[in-house]
C-alpha cells in the first residue's frame, strides 16, 4: 500500500511540473529586477527605412549577413537589403498564413517561421524558400486559446533549438525541432513592465536574448537563458516595434515597425554592442 502511494505521489509530482508550463508562472515579478552587472552597448543614433513588406512582423539575417529576411502578417516573405541609404525589396514568396516571426538555421540555411492563430512552427526550406513544412504546434497556446494574442517571435538558440514567444502573457518556451518542449517561463517573472513578447534574437555573440515589446515601447535584454534581467531600451520614436535584429558586422540593431500605413526598418547604431 505504501508504495501505490509513493507511486502516485510521484505521478501527481510529475504532472505539477508539466502543468507549470501551460501557462504564466505562479512565480511574481521582483519589486526591483534582479540584474547582472552588465554594460549595455548604447545608441548611438538611428536611421528609418520604408520597406514594402505588408504587416512586417518579423526580420532576421540573411546567411551572407548582408540582407534581412522579413515576413509580415498576410504571408508575406522577403528579402531586404539597405545599403548606402538604399532600400530593395526582393519578393520571394506569400503563404496563406499569418507569418508572426522569422529566423535562420546557420547550419542548413533553413528559415523557420512562426504562425499566428494555428501556432505553429514551420520550416521554409533552403535554397529556393517556397516550400514550407509544418513541424508542430505550440501546445500551450493552443490549449489556452491565444487566438491572435499568439505566437510572435521566433530566434534560434543552440544546440537546434528555438525560442519562441507569445503576445499572451509574454510566454517563452524552447522547443527542438521535433516538437518536443525543453523548457518555458513568462519574462513577467522575470522582470516587472514587460507585457508580450513582440519577436526575439538570440544574439550568440554576447549570449544575450533581445526581446521587442510593442507594447511597452522598448527592446528588453537577458541572459541567453531567459533567467536574468539586463536592461532595456526605450524605443517611443518606433510606432509598433515587432521585430528585432542584432547585426554585429554591422554594429547595429534592425527593428522592424509593422506601421500600418508605411512599414519601416530602423537601423540603431549601436557603441560597443560586441562585450565578448
Amino acid at each position: 500500500m505504501r508504495n501505490n502511494i509513493l507511486f502516485h505521489i510521484s505521478i501527481m509530482s510529475v504532472l505539477l511540473i508539466a502543468c507549470q508550463c501551460q501557462g504564466k508562472n505562479d512565480v511574481e515579478p521582483e519589486t526591483e529586477p534582479v540584474q547582472e552587472e552588465v554594460t549595455l552597448p548604447k545608441v548611438i543614433s538611428h536611421k528609418k527605412y520604408n520597406v514594402d513588406v505588408e504587416e512586417l512582423s518579423g526580420i532576421c539575417l540573411t546567411a551572407d549577413g548582408e540582407s534581412l529576411w522579413a515576413v509580415g502578417d498576410q504571408g508575406q516573405l522577403a528579402k531586404v537589403t539597405i545599403k548606402d541609404g538604399q532600400v530593395s525589396v526582393e519578393n520571394v514568396k506569400h503563404f496563406d498564413d499569418d507569418l508572426e516571426g522569422v529566423t535562420l538555421d546557420p547550419a542548413s540555411g533553413d528559415l523557420h517561421v512562426c504562425v499566428e492563430g494555428s501556432q505553429k512552427v514551420a520550416r521554409i526550406s533552403a535554397p529556393g524558400f517556397t516550400e514550407r513544412t509544418d513541424l508542430f504546434n505550440v501546445r500551450d497556446a493552443v490549449v489556452g486559446k491565444y487566438g491572435n494574442s499568439g505566437l510572435e517571435g521566433i530566434t534560434w538558440y543552440r544546440d537546434s533549438t528555438v525560442y519562441v514567444g507569445s503576445q499572451e502573457e509574454a510566454n517563452l518556451w524552447r522547443y527542438n525541432l521535433n516538437g518536443e518542449v525543453l523548457d518555458c517561463i513568462s519574462l513577467e517573472t522575470v522582470v516587472s513592465g514587460i507585457r508580450e513578447i513582440g519577436g526575439l534574437c538570440y544574439d550568440s555573440v554576447n549570449d544575450w536574448l533581445w526581446v521587442t515589446d510593442s507594447e511597452a515601447h522598448a527592446l528588453f535584454v537577458f541572459s541567453g537563458d531567459a533567467r536574468t534581467y539586463l536592461g532595456k531600451y526605450k524605443v517611443s520614436y518606433i510606432g509598433n516595434n515587432e521585430s528585432v535584429c542584432v547585426d554585429h558586422a554591422h554594429n547595429c540593431v534592425w527593428v522592424g515597425d509593422d506601421d500600418d500605413d508605411q512599414p519601416h526598418i530602423y537601423r540603431l547604431e549601436m557603441d560597443g554592442l560586441t562585450i565578448n
